[in-house]
Protein backbone atom coordinates (compact mmCIF):
# COMPACT_ATOMS: atom_id res chain seq x y z
CA UNK A 1 0.00 0.00 0.00
CA UNK A 2 1.54 3.47 -0.76
CA UNK A 3 1.33 6.40 1.48
CA UNK A 4 -1.25 8.10 -0.36
CA UNK A 5 -3.68 5.27 -0.10
CA UNK A 6 -3.05 4.71 3.52
CA UNK A 7 -3.60 8.47 4.15
CA UNK A 8 -6.95 8.18 2.43
CA UNK A 9 -8.15 5.13 4.32
CA UNK A 10 -7.32 7.17 7.53
CA UNK A 11 -10.42 9.46 6.88
CA UNK A 12 -13.21 7.18 4.98
CA UNK A 13 -14.74 3.81 6.16
CA UNK A 14 -12.24 1.21 5.18
CA UNK A 15 -11.00 -2.12 6.51
CA UNK A 16 -8.56 -0.62 8.90
CA UNK A 17 -10.16 2.72 9.93
CA UNK A 18 -13.90 3.01 11.29
CA UNK A 19 -15.04 6.55 10.13
CA UNK A 20 -18.45 8.07 11.37
CA UNK A 21 -19.92 10.77 9.85
CA UNK A 22 -22.98 12.86 10.77
CA UNK A 23 -24.46 16.19 10.69
CA UNK A 24 -22.86 17.35 14.12
CA UNK A 25 -19.72 15.07 14.09
CA UNK A 26 -17.07 13.06 12.08
CA UNK A 27 -14.53 10.76 14.21
CA UNK A 28 -12.23 8.84 12.92
CA UNK A 29 -10.30 5.60 15.17
CA UNK A 30 -8.31 2.61 14.09
CA UNK A 31 -10.71 -0.13 13.80
CA UNK A 32 -9.10 -2.28 16.53
CA UNK A 33 -9.15 0.58 18.48
CA UNK A 34 -12.50 1.38 18.12
CA UNK A 35 -14.67 -0.33 20.56
CA UNK A 36 -12.51 0.37 23.93
CA UNK A 37 -12.73 4.19 22.52
CA UNK A 38 -16.55 4.34 22.10
CA UNK A 39 -17.27 6.00 25.09
CA UNK A 40 -14.34 8.64 24.60
CA UNK A 41 -15.51 9.45 21.07
CA UNK A 42 -19.14 9.84 22.45
CA UNK A 43 -17.93 12.58 25.26
CA UNK A 44 -14.57 13.25 24.97
CA UNK A 45 -14.76 16.24 27.49
CA UNK A 46 -15.86 13.94 29.98
CA UNK A 47 -12.30 11.60 29.49
CA UNK A 48 -10.58 14.90 29.86
CA UNK A 49 -12.28 15.68 32.99
CA UNK A 50 -11.04 13.48 34.87
CA UNK A 51 -7.34 13.68 33.98
CA UNK A 52 -4.41 15.79 34.58
CA UNK A 53 -4.09 18.95 32.61
CA UNK A 54 -0.69 19.98 30.75
CA UNK A 55 -2.02 22.64 28.87
CA UNK A 56 -4.92 25.00 29.00
CA UNK A 57 -5.23 28.30 26.86
CA UNK A 58 -7.89 29.79 24.60
CA UNK A 59 -5.80 27.52 21.54
CA UNK A 60 -5.92 24.03 22.69
CA UNK A 61 -6.35 22.02 26.21
CA UNK A 62 -4.30 18.77 26.24
CA UNK A 63 -4.80 16.22 29.01
CA UNK A 64 -3.13 13.54 30.13
CA UNK A 65 -5.50 10.63 30.77
CA UNK A 66 -5.75 6.55 31.97
CA UNK A 67 -8.23 5.25 29.78
CA UNK A 68 -9.34 1.65 29.36
CA UNK A 69 -6.13 0.24 30.50
CA UNK A 70 -3.90 2.89 28.61
CA UNK A 71 -2.45 6.34 29.07
CA UNK A 72 -3.30 8.56 26.43
CA UNK A 73 -3.23 12.47 25.62
CA UNK A 74 -5.94 14.30 24.66
CA UNK A 75 -5.83 17.09 22.69
CA UNK A 76 -8.21 19.95 22.19
CA UNK A 77 -8.52 22.51 20.11
CA UNK A 78 -10.87 25.41 21.11
CA UNK A 79 -12.28 28.21 19.13
CA UNK A 80 -10.96 31.45 20.77
CA UNK A 81 -13.71 33.90 18.63
CA UNK A 82 -16.41 34.07 16.55
CA UNK A 83 -13.44 35.19 14.14
CA UNK A 84 -11.54 32.15 14.89
CA UNK A 85 -14.56 29.77 14.60
CA UNK A 86 -15.29 31.78 11.15
CA UNK A 87 -11.84 31.22 9.89
CA UNK A 88 -11.76 27.43 10.36
CA UNK A 89 -15.59 26.86 10.03
CA UNK A 90 -14.27 25.14 6.41
CA UNK A 91 -11.25 24.53 6.37
CA UNK A 92 -9.70 21.29 7.94
CA UNK A 93 -9.34 21.17 11.60
CA UNK A 94 -5.93 21.27 13.02
CA UNK A 95 -7.14 17.95 14.89
CA UNK A 96 -7.77 16.71 11.43
CA UNK A 97 -4.00 17.48 9.85
CA UNK A 98 -2.42 15.81 13.08
CA UNK A 99 -4.70 13.13 12.68
CA UNK A 100 -3.50 12.44 9.18
CA UNK A 101 0.10 13.71 9.67
CA UNK A 102 0.87 11.48 12.55
CA UNK A 103 -0.28 7.93 10.36
CA UNK A 104 2.20 9.73 7.69
CA UNK A 105 4.93 9.54 10.41
CA UNK A 106 3.65 6.30 11.53
CA UNK A 107 3.72 5.23 8.17
CA UNK A 108 7.51 6.22 7.33
CA UNK A 109 8.84 4.76 10.30
CA UNK A 110 9.19 8.15 12.50
CA UNK A 111 9.16 8.38 16.18
CA UNK A 112 5.67 9.69 17.17
CA UNK A 113 3.42 8.92 19.67
CA UNK A 114 0.56 6.06 18.10
CA UNK A 115 -2.41 8.98 16.78
CA UNK A 116 -5.77 6.66 18.26
CA UNK A 117 -8.91 8.76 17.37
CA UNK A 118 -9.78 12.23 15.81
CA UNK A 119 -13.06 13.94 16.78
CA UNK A 120 -14.09 17.18 14.93
CA UNK A 121 -17.46 18.73 16.14
CA UNK A 122 -19.74 19.82 13.24
CA UNK A 123 -22.57 22.05 12.06
CA UNK A 124 -23.17 20.63 8.88
CA UNK A 125 -20.10 21.20 6.35
CA UNK A 126 -19.43 23.89 9.45
CA UNK A 127 -16.03 22.78 11.12
CA UNK A 128 -16.22 23.79 15.47
CA UNK A 129 -13.89 22.34 18.28
CA UNK A 130 -11.65 19.03 17.41
CA UNK A 131 -9.71 16.08 19.35
CA UNK A 132 -6.92 14.47 18.57
CA UNK A 133 -6.24 11.39 20.80
CA UNK A 134 -2.88 9.71 20.55
CA UNK A 135 -0.47 7.33 22.83
CA UNK A 136 1.27 9.23 25.75
CA UNK A 137 4.93 9.57 25.57
CA UNK A 138 6.12 9.84 29.32
CA UNK A 139 9.59 11.10 28.83
CA UNK A 140 11.02 14.51 29.09
CA UNK A 141 11.03 17.21 26.74
CA UNK A 142 14.06 18.27 25.44
CA UNK A 143 13.74 21.78 26.62
CA UNK A 144 14.09 19.97 30.29
CA UNK A 145 16.42 16.89 29.79
CA UNK A 146 19.46 19.36 27.86
CA UNK A 147 19.17 21.63 30.28
CA UNK A 148 21.92 20.47 32.22
CA UNK A 149 23.95 20.26 28.64
CA UNK A 150 23.54 23.38 27.28
CA UNK A 151 26.76 25.05 27.93
CA UNK A 152 28.80 21.57 26.99
CA UNK A 153 30.80 20.95 24.48
CA UNK A 154 28.53 18.24 23.32
CA UNK A 155 25.20 16.87 24.34
CA UNK A 156 25.10 13.07 25.69
CA UNK A 157 26.06 10.76 22.80
CA UNK A 158 22.59 9.03 22.63
CA UNK A 159 20.52 12.30 22.55
CA UNK A 160 22.68 14.02 20.48
CA UNK A 161 22.46 11.06 17.61
CA UNK A 162 19.21 10.54 18.16
CA UNK A 163 18.07 14.95 18.16
CA UNK A 164 20.31 14.47 14.45
CA UNK A 165 18.65 11.07 13.23
CA UNK A 166 15.46 12.14 13.74
CA UNK A 167 16.39 15.72 12.31
CA UNK A 168 18.02 14.43 9.22
CA UNK A 169 15.14 12.14 8.27
CA UNK A 170 12.67 14.99 7.95
CA UNK A 171 15.44 16.49 5.85
CA UNK A 172 15.70 13.61 3.66
CA UNK A 173 11.92 12.92 3.40
CA UNK A 174 11.59 16.98 2.54
CA UNK A 175 9.07 16.34 6.02
CA UNK A 176 8.47 20.11 7.57
CA UNK A 177 7.55 19.30 10.88
CA UNK A 178 6.22 23.25 11.58
CA UNK A 179 7.41 23.98 14.91
CA UNK A 180 10.48 22.67 15.93
CA UNK A 181 10.82 23.73 19.85
CA UNK A 182 12.18 21.81 22.11
CA UNK A 183 9.22 20.95 24.02
CA UNK A 184 7.54 19.30 21.06
CA UNK A 185 10.61 16.88 20.98
CA UNK A 186 10.21 14.28 24.29
CA UNK A 187 13.34 11.85 24.85
CA UNK A 188 12.48 8.64 25.17
CA UNK A 189 14.89 6.53 27.23
CA UNK A 190 12.86 3.47 26.76
CA UNK A 191 13.90 3.28 23.20
CA UNK A 192 16.70 5.88 23.23
CA UNK A 193 14.52 8.18 20.87
CA UNK A 194 13.69 11.79 20.41
CA UNK A 195 9.58 11.34 19.73
CA UNK A 196 7.87 14.33 17.31
CA UNK A 197 5.11 15.66 18.91
CA UNK A 198 2.28 18.35 17.97
CA UNK A 199 2.34 17.60 14.19
CA UNK A 200 -0.61 20.14 13.55
CA UNK A 201 1.61 22.15 10.72
CA UNK A 202 3.79 19.04 9.95
CA UNK A 203 3.43 18.56 5.62
CA UNK A 204 5.61 16.49 3.50
CA UNK A 205 6.40 18.21 0.03
CA UNK A 206 6.81 17.33 -3.48
CA UNK A 207 9.16 19.88 -4.68
CA UNK A 208 12.75 20.14 -3.42
CA UNK A 209 12.01 24.45 -3.51
CA UNK A 210 9.71 23.98 -0.69
CA UNK A 211 11.27 21.62 1.16
CA UNK A 212 14.40 23.60 1.41
CA UNK A 213 12.77 26.45 2.80
CA UNK A 214 10.52 24.76 5.39
CA UNK A 215 13.97 22.77 6.59
CA UNK A 216 15.30 26.26 6.77
CA UNK A 217 12.51 27.30 8.83
CA UNK A 218 12.92 23.89 11.10
CA UNK A 219 16.29 24.14 11.50
CA UNK A 220 16.65 27.87 12.55
CA UNK A 221 13.39 26.65 14.99
CA UNK A 222 15.24 24.13 16.78
CA UNK A 223 18.54 26.04 17.31
CA UNK A 224 16.63 28.87 18.21
CA UNK A 225 15.76 26.83 21.16
CA UNK A 226 19.24 27.57 22.80
CA UNK A 227 21.73 30.82 23.09
CA UNK A 228 23.88 30.96 20.19
CA UNK A 229 26.94 30.99 22.24
CA UNK A 230 25.94 27.73 23.91
CA UNK A 231 28.13 24.68 23.67
CA UNK A 232 24.86 22.78 22.37
CA UNK A 233 24.04 25.57 19.54
CA UNK A 234 26.99 25.26 17.71
CA UNK A 235 27.47 21.86 18.24
CA UNK A 236 24.11 20.83 16.42
CA UNK A 237 24.54 23.80 13.58
CA UNK A 238 27.96 22.06 12.60
CA UNK A 239 26.30 18.75 12.15
CA UNK A 240 22.82 19.52 10.72
CA UNK A 241 22.30 19.16 6.98
CA UNK A 242 22.80 22.90 5.77
CA UNK A 243 20.05 25.37 5.00
CA UNK A 244 20.09 26.38 1.63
Amino acid sequence: MSINDHLRQTLQPSPLFDVRRSFRRFTSAAREDADWLAPLLDAPDAVMATGEVLKDDDGATIVRVDFAGRSLVIKRYNIKSRMHALSRAFRPSRAWRSWREGHRLCFLGFNTPRPRAMIEERFGPIRRRAWIVTDHCSGPTLTLHLRPHVDAAEPPPAEGVALLRLMETFHARRIKHGDCKADNLIWDKATGEVVAVDLDATTQHIFSFAAARSWRCDRARLLANWPKESGLYRWLDARLPKAR
